[in-house]
């Protein structure tokens, strides 16, 4: 237990001291990302001592790297965490909305939440608080999309076409000061520039059937099955495809899921070596 008691020792005291700080910070990233009996109980206990802690913690990790907010977003649904800050944040909690709108993106792809009626909701709960917040995550993220159509892998949550028009159409039906309704026309100005590949992306993906979706988690259970892939890369593959902002890759994902149901009724015709993993998966 000590290398879980430890770290949350520290809670208390890690703001004095930047040796315990960076301890502190290390442990819980570690927790984050290592899913085990051992992290789940670290994350609850750190719930019940201090969840504004946790939730600081979160972040600052968000901060220091942007891929771990699929692992945060596990952590507050686990920790049944989601409702009080994505559903419904708190005004408090606005300078964290950069963290918690991502948290949005991906709960809208893991169907939790549909993202156009969380956006439009919350915009109009914190008005002009928010608005400013919302403009310098929306360059942020057109910057971003600019990277990946240069050929970069930047980091963080990549927005589809789908979400960038929610955010253009949702803050078009806001009232905003002559400075944020000039800076929201630059920011779509810029991003007309982007619309020919994020448009042809989403029309390859609109064109992926049902079949295709089929056919791609079928060879991922056979690779599987062969050894051509560990259990592991299996599980992380599928986290990927989940919260990916290609519809094709999230329905593989449910189909993978959904296939050990649906084949439940042959598991006795199942050679026991699949049979194992099917189960196990």
């Amino acid at each position: 237990a000590e290398p879980i008691l430890l770290p949350l020792s520290l809670i208390s005291t890690k703001s004095g001291f930047p040796a315990l700080h960076n301890l502190f910070y290390q442990a819980t990233n570690h927790f984050l990302r290592n899913k085990s009996p051992k992290s789940n109980l670290y994350f609850e206990l750190f719930r019940i001592l201090d969840k504004k802690a946790l939730l600081d913690a979160l972040y600052y990790i968000y901060r220091q790297d942007r891929d771990s907010i699929s692992h945060s977003l596990d952590v507050l649904v686990d920790l049944n965490m989601f409702r009080d800050t994505v559903l419904i944040p708190r005004r408090e909690e606005i300078e964290f909305l950069d963290f918690i709108l991502e948290l949005a993106i991906l709960a809208d792809r893991r169907e939790y939440l549909v993202f156009e009626s969380w956006y439009g909701t919350v915009l109009a709960e914190f008005g002009n608080e928010m608005l400013h917040h919302s403009l310098d995550i929306l360059n942020s993220k057109v910057l971003l999309e600019r990277e990946r159509q240069q050929g970069e892998i930047p980091k963080g949550v990549r927005f589809s076409l789908d979400e960038f028009e929610v955010m253009f159409s949702t803050l078009s039906k806001v009232k905003m000061s002559p400075n944020n309704t000039e800076n929201f026309k630059s920011i779509y100005r810029f991003f007309k520039e982007l619309l020919p590949d994020l448009t042809a992306a989403r029309e390859k993906d609109n064109a992926v059937t049902s079949a295709q979706v089929e056919e791609k988690a079928d060879r991922l259970f056979l690779d599987l099955y062969k050894n051509k892939i560990s259990f592991k890369t299996m599980v992380e593959t599928l986290a990927h495809y989940r919260d990916s902002a290609e519809r094709e890759l999230r329905n593989t994902a449910k189909h993978v899921i959904q296939y050990p149901i649906e084949e439940f009724k042959f598991f006795a015709n199942y050679p026991e070596r699949e049979l194992g993993i099917t189960g196990r998966l």
